[in-house]
């Protein structure tokens, strides 16, 4: 049996673990900070969704225009439109998402349930 060397925080992951425990220790309510934690994630999930699919379909139409013309500037393909099966791109849309939100769910209620002290420990 090989024992497994413990995973350090990293400092960023050290700081947002101090700064929480201390909202907490200031009177935030448990319920408070999941509400506060889940709108500040899922912002960030929105913003990452959006994001990634204009910067796909701009890529995609980038792709497009790159191979309808020929080098002297002959169009190869006659002109078509893009166009998107929507289906597969919500299934894994919300496959993400889901995933996501059960991480990010199970890493609040580990957080909620370790004592105060123990998260503003310092280590250095």
């Amino acid at each position: 049996h090989i024992p497994q060397q413990e995973r350090q925080p990293s400092n960023d992951q050290r700081h947002n673990t101090h700064d929480s425990a201390y909202l907490r220790a200031m009177g935030l309510s448990k319920s408070g900070f999941m509400r506060s934690a889940l709108i500040e994630h899922g912002i960030l999930a929105l913003l990452g969704c959006v994001m990634g699919a204009f910067v796909g379909l701009f890529a995609s139409r980038m792709a497009v225009d790159a191979i309808a013309y020929s080098e002297t500037g002959r169009a190869l393909l006659p002109p078509f439109f893009l166009q998107t099966m929507w289906l597969p791109v919500w299934m894994i849309l919300f496959t993400v998402l889901s995933a996501g939100v059960i991480i990010v769910g199970f890493s609040l209620v580990n957080f909620l349930r370790r004592p105060l002290h123990e998260l503003t420990r310092s280590v250095d």
